[in-house]
């Protein structure tokens, strides 16, 4: 004799059983979006621009004021047309270097 409940047996669990846990997991996530928390800041407010061809410009014309880091005041004990510089600019230098030669005619 067979047993009523074994008759026709799936191999997966009774239909009451799934209708449960379906219950139970959508009871469960329906707790997970708590609105109860207002947030206190406004709305960030969003420019939208719109997607447009236009003309870049190949150069830019701007005013300013150009300035070295380091300046040095530099002056010869006499005067005289240069005929030869003998240091290129933003080289290293020790006192007593020879950097320039004066005309020994002036």
């Amino acid at each position: 004799m067979t047993h009523p409940a074994r008759r026709g047996s799936r191999s997966g669990p009774q239909p009451g059983l799934r209708i449960a846990c379906l219950l139970f997991v959508a009871v469960s996530l329906a707790g997970c979006n708590d609105r109860s928390e207002v947030s206190s800041k406004p709305p960030t407010l969003v420019r939208i621009e719109a997607v447009r061809v236009q003309d870049r410009q190949r150069s830019v014309t701007l005013t300013g004021d150009v300035q070295a880091r380091v300046l040095a005041e530099l002056s010869f004990r006499v005067s005289g047309r240069v005929t030869e510089r003998l240091v290129g600019v933003g080289a290293h230098v020790k006192p007593g270097d020879v950097l320039a030669r004066i005309d020994p005619t002036e």
